[in-house]
């Protein structure tokens, strides 16, 4: 069965790359989450979401876009402006995941600076989403 798609080496490299991220990150990392992983690059995958009508992109259940939100803020897909807009993402949220140290050295330097945890936040996120849009991870910024 080594040519059915759940055996794909590019499907297998990202599946790993997600749960190597899962776990630095803390969260839980096993079945079912890396199944639903699997499936959604087996199905869709990057170049078919990016194919997807935004309406669609906007209908996968929320197990499709946490996958989706972590191939955004890991540099791996390129949201258009309007996925953004539309469809409303949790990007920061899943970036200060991944992104656990550069999120807390923003966080304190946002902090140091004056600024509540509402506007930290608001801040962190809009930076998130600049960088999706430029197809980078929130450091890679200039």
């Amino acid at each position: 069965m080594n040519g059915s798609p759940a055996h794909r080496p590019d499907i297998e490299e990202l599946v790993a790359a997600y749960r190597a991220d899962l776990v630095a990150a803390g969260m839980f990392a096993g079945h079912p989450v890396t199944s639903v992983a699997r499936t959604f690059f087996t199905r869709v995958g990057v170049d078919g979401w990016l194919g997807l009508p935004l309406a669609s992109q906007c209908a996968l259940p929320l197990k499709d876009r946490r996958v989706v939100g972590w191939l955004i803020v890991t540099g791996r897909l390129r949201p258009s402006p309007d996925y953004l807009v539309a469809c409303r993402p949790y990007l920061g949220e899943v970036a200060a995941h991944h992104h656990r140290e550069f999120y807390e050295r923003f966080a304190a330097t946002s902090t140091e600076l004056g600024f509540g945890p509402v506007v930290t936040r608001l801040q962190w996120s809009a930076l998130v989403k600049v960088a999706a849009l430029a197809g980078l991870t929130p450091q890679r910024l200039t």
